[in-house]
């Protein structure tokens, strides 16, 4: 499916294609949008394309009719960490802590001599 030949929808929320409305928040659901290129077309139409993929469509790039790359739009970050999952996980094996030692210099400068002394044997 693609945009090809998709007229605005009233309003203009979204392509009407088959009577239906895809809300511009709908991008990728049942039916995701995509497109194949080659990759000759995607070397002369890179903006256009490039654009398309900003609206929420994945552009295939082919090459002799097979697959080379994926086009779509950089996806923000969600967020940081979520530790819960690394404590739900030491919890279910029995670890009483994920840090069981933090030596009190710790952040204190290394020696000059630190990386050219040789490790104890």
């Amino acid at each position: 499916m693609t945009w090809d030949g998709a007229r605005r929808a009233p309003g203009g929320a979204g392509p009407e294609i088959r009577g239906t409305t895809f809300a511009r928040g709908v991008k990728r659901g049942y039916f995701p949008l995509m497109r194949h290129v080659s990759i000759e077309r995607f070397k002369n139409d890179f903006e256009a394309l490039a654009r398309l993929a900003e609206a929420g469509e994945r552009v295939v790039v082919t090459r002799d009719g097979e697959p080379v790359l994926d086009l779509t739009a950089h996806e923000k970050p969600r967020g940081g960490v979520d530790f819960s999952v690394f404590e739900n996980l030491a919890r279910e094996h029995g670890v009483a802590s994920l840090v069981t030692f933090v030596a009190d210099d710790f952040d204190a400068p290394l020696p000059e001599n630190f990386l050219i002394t040789p490790l104890p044997d």
